[in-house]
């Protein structure tokens, strides 16, 4: 197995949305965690986030939650520091995290300055900054993969 024990960070892998069905952070981190690799499960939404793990754990996986906004670069390097102290190595980074405003596609004149800071900090902004902090572990580590996802 190519991904046993290698450690995987999912950004915006809690387990779902309203309706409580997965994410595809949330699917992704069950994908790896079936290759065996050790997840790191990130997002903003605790209470989905511990029962993205908690489902991992309950199919023999292995991982652990961590409650981080990626558009907060201290809350981004409070991540990676965490892993290179629980583990020591990054194998890759899958970016899934998204702020969702859906009335930008209906109306995109309507949509405040703020919110649109808001998506882009996170849907843009949270993605460089998760790469730049991790890029320094996962070469230590020999190397990796770093996937950026988007939907819309």
């Amino acid at each position: 197995m190519k991904l046993l024990n290698k450690i995987a960070l999912v950004t915006g892998a809690a387990l779902g949305f309203k309706n409580g069905g997965p994410s595809i952070g949330s699917a992704v981190a069950f994908k790896l965690a079936s290759e065996r690799a050790k997840i790191v499960v990130v997002d903003v939404l605790e209470e989905m986030g511990e029962k993205t793990v908690e489902a991992i754990k309950n199919k023999g996986g292995e991982g652990f939650f961590v409650k981080a906004d990626v558009s907060r670069t201290q809350d981004v390097i409070k991540v990676i520091k965490l892993i290179r102290h629980t583990y020591g190595q990054l194998y890759c980074l899958i970016n899934c995290a998204a702020s969702y405003k859906g009335e930008i596609f209906r109306n995109m004149v309507e949509i405040s300055e703020e919110d649109w800071k808001k998506i882009i900090d996170v849907n843009l902004n949270g993605y460089f900054r998760f790469a730049k902090y991790s890029i320094p572990l996962i070469l230590e580590s020999g190397g990796g993969t770093i996937v950026n996802i988007s939907s819309g």
